[in-house]
C-alpha cells in the first residue's frame, strides 16, 4: 500500500460563479460572466450552452449541507471563493451584507474542522469594470484587465476582502489560473469566454496587467496578515520535442510565474498537451491531451473524457517535479477531476492520480493536500451544465444531490490515509515510493 502523511490534505474545490446561485440563492447580474452566458447572440452562435446559472448549485443559500456531506466523505480541506461583483456591486460600494454572509459560510467551515485557502479571484469581474459584449463589439470603455486602472480597483477588493475575513482563513489565493483569462478570452477564443475577441496583442497586456495585480496583491496581503499566499496555476503535462517542449513551457506557464510573488503553488492538473515546431512557433498536436476532442480513444487509445481530455495521470508527477525543481517552494493540487457523467473513469482517475502524486512526494515533492475538482456537479462556464466534475451528482431540476460510486472511494482513501493494495492491483501498478 501507498500511505499519506498524517498533515496531508484531502478535499474540494470550487469557485463562486459556478456555485452560488440556483436553488432560491441570491443572484449575481453584477458579473461579467452573468452577462455574457445570457447573451442572445452568444447562445445562438453556441458560443456559450444556453444554460443559465440562476438554476445551479445553490451553494450560497445551501452550504450547509454540502459542507456536512464533505465531512461525510472524511474531507477536511477546501479552496473557496469570494465574488467580486457580490463585494463591489458598483465602483467604490462595498457590500456588508455579502461579506457577512461569505463570513458565515467560513465559519461553518471552520466549525466542522475544514483547512480553509481563500481565493480571492476566479474569472468573473464586476460588470461596471468589464463589460464583454462591449469588447467584443470592439469598444474599450470597460474592458477590464486591459486598463491598468482595474489593478487599483483590484487591490481595494483584495484589501477588503482579507482585512474582513482573515481570521476565518488559513491560506489564500490571489488568483485562479490567470493563464486561462488571457489564453481563452484572446486567444482560443472558440472556448466561449469573454470577451472572445481574437487579439494577441490585446492577450499580452491582460497577462501584463496580471503579473503586475499580482504582485500589488500579494504586498497588499502580507501588509494585513502573515498566512501564507498562492498562485494557481493551469499546468498541464508538455511534451515534444526538447527546444520546442522548453519553448511552450516558458510562453505557457513559467513566464509569468517567474515574474509574480507567491509562497506556495497551486497546481490544477488534468491532462497533457503535446506540441509540434511549426515555423519559429509551436502548435499543438490533436487527438492527445487536450485536445483529444471528438475521439472515443486517444491517438494512444487512452480513455478520454466527456469533454475530451484525455485520461494522462502519469503527468501530474512530471508536472510536479517540474515545479519542485524550478521553484523549490511548497505545492499544492489544487485541482484534478474529470468530466464523467456516468462515473465510469472518476474511480480510476483518482486513484492514479493520487498514486503519482505520491510518486512525486516519494521524490521529495512537498505536496501538501490534494482537492478534487469538485464536490458536486456545477455550472461549467460555458458548457452550462453538460460537463459533469462532481463527487456528487446533481439534478439541477428536482434540485437533488446523491454520492457517486467515486466519493465513497475517495472517502476510503481520505479516511485511511492509504491508497491499499486492493485499489494498486486494479491499477496493475506497484506499491513502491522512491
Amino acid at each position: 500500500m501507498m500511505e499519506f502523511p498524517e498533515n496531508f490534505k484531502f478535499g474540494w474545490s470550487q469557485s463562486g460563479f459556478q456555485f452560488e446561485m440556483g436553488g432560491g440563492s441570491p443572484l449575481d447580474q453584477n458579473s461579467d460572466w452573468f452577462k455574457w452566458v445570457h447573451d442572445k447572440e452568444n447562445i445562438i452562435s453556441g458560443l456559450v450552452s444556453g444554460d443559465l446559472p440562476e438554476n445551479g448549485v445553490g451553494y450560497l443559500k445551501n452550504y450547509a449541507f454540502f459542507h456536512q456531506e464533505a465531512k461525510r466523505m472524511g474531507l477536511n480541506a477546501v479552496r473557496v471563493g469570494v465574488e467580486w461583483s457580490r463585494l463591489f456591486p458598483e465602483k467604490g460600494s462595498f457590500n456588508e451584507d455579502v461579506i457577512n454572509t461569505y463570513g458565515q459560510i467560513l465559519k461553518d467551515l471552520k466549525d466542522k474542522g475544514f483547512h480553509v485557502i481563500l481565493n480571492l479571484y476566479h474569472w468573473s469581474m464586476p460588470l461596471w469594470l468589464h463589460d464583454p459584449i462591449m469588447v467584443r463589439k470592439g469598444k474599450f470603455e470597460r474592458s477590464g484587465w486591459l486598463m491598468e486602472s482595474t489593478l487599483d480597483h483590484f487591490q481595494e477588493f483584495v484589501e477588503s476582502s482579507v482585512k474582513s475575513l482573515d481570521d476565518l482563513v488559513d491560506e489564500y489565493v490571489i488568483v485562479n489560473e490567470p493563464n486561462v483569462i488571457w489564453k481563452a478570452g484572446f486567444v482560443l477564443t472558440r472556448m466561449g469566454f469573454p470577451p472572445s475577441y481574437l487579439d494577441f496583442e490585446k492577450a499580452e497586456i491582460v497577462k501584463e496587467n496580471l503579473m503586475k495585480a499580482c504582485n500589488l496583491a500579494y504586498k497588499s496581503i502580507k501588509g494585513i496578515t502573515k498566512k501564507k499566499v498562492g498562485i494557481v496555476y493551469a499546468m498541464a503535462d508538455i511534451q515534444g520535442d526538447e527546444e520546442v517542449k522548453e519553448k511552450a513551457k516558458m510562453e505557457e506557464e513559467f513566464s509569468f510565474l517567474d515574474g509574480v510573488n507567491w509562497d506556495w503553488l497551486g497546481v490544477n492538473y488534468y491532462t497533457r498537451i503535446v506540441v509540434e515546431p511549426i515555423g519559429e512557433n509551436f502548435t499543438v498536436k490533436r487527438g492527445l491531451g487536450m485536445y483529444a476532442q471528438g475521439y472515443s480513444t486517444s491517438l494512444e487509445g487512452r480513455v478520454v473524457s466527456d469533454n475530451g481530455w484525455e485520461v494522462y495521470p502519469e503527468g501530474i508527477r512530471n508536472v510536479l517535479l517540474e515545479s519542485w525543481r524550478r521553484y523549490g517552494k511548497e505545492i499544492y493540487v489544487t485541482e484534478n477531476g474529470v468530466s464523467d457523467s456516468k462515473d465510469m473513469i472518476r474511480p480510476w482517475y483518482i486513484v492514479s492520480h493520487l498514486y503519482y502524486v505520491r510518486k512525486a512526494m516519494g521524490e521529495g515533492v512537498p505536496v501538501k493536500g490534494y482537492l478534487h475538482w469538485s464536490l458536486v456537479d456545477n455550472y461549467e462556464w460555458s458548457s452550462g451544465f453538460s460537463q459533469r466534475f462532481g463527487l456528487m451528482g446533481m439534478d439541477f431540476k428536482s434540485r437533488k444531490a446523491w454520492w457517486r460510486p467515486s466519493a465513497y472511494l475517495y472517502k476510503e482513501i481520505a479516511t485511511s490515509r492509504e491508497i491499499d493494495k486492493r485499489m494498486l492491483n486494479y491499477l496493475n501498478l506497484s506499491d513502491s515510493v522512491e
